[in-house]
């Protein structure tokens, strides 16, 4: 549970809103939701990555020009904070959008939409058992 949370870049009171993960899976259980990707989801999603790839990357970029252009600092800091944050982004980028299984996608689902990368459109392309799911697992986001 603590790696999920350590994955996903959970702040302690996010973690606090949510209740234990496995608690929240067993409700999850209980409640016949999701448990892996139905195959119209998988679909979806795959035809989306690209898409979200693409927006995460050009968020990622803004922030580093947005580092790089603060002159208060020296160039040599400045360098420094734009390296930690590509170190940063590149490890949240494996978990968001590398070995896409059907066994993961759930997670990245959640971990994606946790980052705000879908836009109102693109969430009503999946089923109504993924809205559920999201809605339940998301840190704030209506869906």
């Amino acid at each position: 549970m603590a790696e999920y949370y350590r994955l996903i870049n959970f702040s302690a009171r996010q973690k606090k809103r949510h209740g234990t993960l496995s608690a929240c899976i067993r409700k999850s259980e209980s409640e016949s939701a999701v448990k892996e990707i139905r195959e119209a989801d998988w679909k979806v999603l795959r035809k989306l990555r690209p898409i979200l790839l693409y927006r995460y990357c050009q968020k990622v970029l803004r922030e580093i020009n947005r580092i790089g252009a603060e002159e208060n600092k020296s160039d040599h800091d400045r360098y420094l904070a734009v390296y930690q944050e590509v170190q940063k982004h590149d490890r949240e980028i494996g978990l968001l959008f590398n070995n896409p299984r059907r066994l993961s996608a759930l997670m990245q689902l959640m971990a994606i939409n946790d980052r705000d990368l879908f836009t109102e459109e693109e969430l009503s392309l999946f089923s109504t058992d993924i809205h559920e799911m999201l809605n339940r697992f998301s840190s704030g986001r209506i869906i």
